[in-house]
């Protein structure tokens, strides 16, 4: 399967594909797509997203992509994330297998909502995540992280690495961030969280 090119929306494109178990070497999101939106959530056979499906510079959507991919363990390191990316939302909720997500995939500066990104049990999920936070956001209204890494349906998230305090709520940006770090409590300041973010 290959998008021809001047495609603009994958949204749906293999949504609920549930015998869906590999996403082949050959097939590449153009850089005309400008909406991946739910493009493969409720692939439960998927277990791994390859370096490959990197997110090209010109999308700006991609809410719930991988959403409900419920045996999704790992993203391939070099995966990355599109520097236009607006809308991340959802993009790995109900993914309660994950386990690994790269240092390469980095949110972009013009990123404006990450919420629920990580939302429900990720008590799996046991990656550094000092390197995903971008530079600086420079969104200017209020920038939405609220449930991000933070699990109201398990005891513990077991992610890693230190929180950027100068990036996040020492930055001066306007932030929704209410639960984002819930049950995070192997980061190594998360006694230093302020408690609106967690």
């Amino acid at each position: 399967c290959i998008i021809p090119p001047n495609v603009q929306d994958c949204s749906f494109m293999f949504r609920n594909c549930t015998k869906l178990s590999e996403i082949s070497e050959n097939f590449i999101i153009p850089n005309s797509v400008t909406n991946c939106s739910y493009m493969f959530s409720g692939c439960s056979s998927l277990t791994s997203i390859p370096k490959h499906l990197s997110i090209p510079n010109s999308v700006t959507n991609c809410s719930q992509m991988f959403a409900d991919c419920s045996n999704l363990i790992e993203v391939e390191a070099g995966f990355t994330l599109g520097n236009s990316l607006v809308d991340c939302s959802s993009m790995f909720s109900y993914c309660s297998n994950l386990t690994t997500i790269p240092p390469s995939m980095k949110l972009p500066n013009c990123i404006q909502t990450c919420q629920n990104m990580f939302y429900y049990d990720f008590s799996q999920l046991s990656s550094d995540i000092s390197y995903i936070w971008p530079d600086e956001f420079e969104y200017t209204g209020t920038i939405d992280l609220s449930h991000m890494f933070g699990s109201i349906m398990a005891s513990h998230v077991p992610v890693t690495g230190t929180v950027p305090a100068d990036k996040l709520w020492n930055s001066g940006k306007t932030f929704n961030s209410s639960y984002c770090f819930t049950s995070c409590t192997s980061l190594t300041n998360y006694s230093e969280i302020p408690a609106g973010w967690k």
